[in-house]
């Protein structure tokens, strides 16, 4: 096998370090510290891909045509995902202490999209902890699965329902593109275009602005690009 630092050090330039993982939610995450130094999650699997996936990891991190960069990695997980959910468990909890994610994905699924997406799970993630991280991802859908995560810390009486509808709402609408003809789950123009039917989308991305800092800590805070 190749030494993939030394590859990714050829290509992109850059001194890079490696971390490899078995999740399946972490295909490639690329973070940039405040000097500039690069360190790369990566999937254990996609470290032992064919060259041409190899070469697409190395030009995304690098910013070269990361979209279509990111459409060839995730389409080879699709065509590999025996590989990338072999350790995958799923566990289902919609029950919060303030939100039932269960009835707010009713009411959505009823609302905009005729309940079509009955055959979607949805669940919160892991127990937050009560602290404040460089990043944050508020839901995921995963299609492998057909599974919508909902991070923990959104179960909160400091969070606006609204918000936490917009959130289902998103990851619904991404898994509503994924299940029809389009078979992707990026931010298309009709992602965007249909996302504004959300009717209080102004008012959720407004209070999103205005109170991130509930959830990261700036002083730790770093540039994030994440596959997954």
């Amino acid at each position: 096998m190749i030494d993939f630092e030394k590859f990714l050090k050829e290509k992109t330039g850059t001194k890079i370090h490696i971390e490899t993982t078995s999740h399946r939610k972490t295909l490639v995450q690329v973070i940039t510290g405040p000097g500039g130094e690069k360190t790369v999650k990566i999937h254990h699997h996609l470290v032992k891909g064919p060259p041409e996936i190899l070469i697409a990891i190395a030009d995304f991190i690098a910013g070269k045509e990361k979209k279509k960069n990111r459409r060839l990695i995730i389409e080879y997980v699709k065509k590999n995902q025996h590989l990338f959910l072999k350790q995958y468990k799923t566990r289902i909890n919609y029950t919060g202490k303030f939100y039932n994610l269960k009835q707010i994905f009713d009411k959505i699924n009823a609302q905009f999209f005729d309940r079509r997406l009955s055959s979607v799970n949805i669940t919160f993630g892991k127990r937050y902890n009560g602290k404040r991280h460089r990043s944050i991802v508020f839901g995921n859908y995963c299609p492998e699965i057909n599974l919508i995560r909902i991070n923990r810390v959104l179960d909160s009486d400091s969070v606006p329902e609204f918000f936490v509808e917009y959130i289902v709402f998103h990851e619904m609408l991404h898994a509503y593109l994924y299940l029809s003809d389009f078979k992707t789950t990026c931010h298309t123009k009709t992602f965007k275009n249909m996302e504004k039917k959300y009717p209080y989308l102004e008012q959720a991305e407004q209070w999103k602005r205005q109170n991130l800092c509930l959830f990261i800590d700036p002083k730790r805070e770093k540039h994030v690009q994440k596959i997954n």
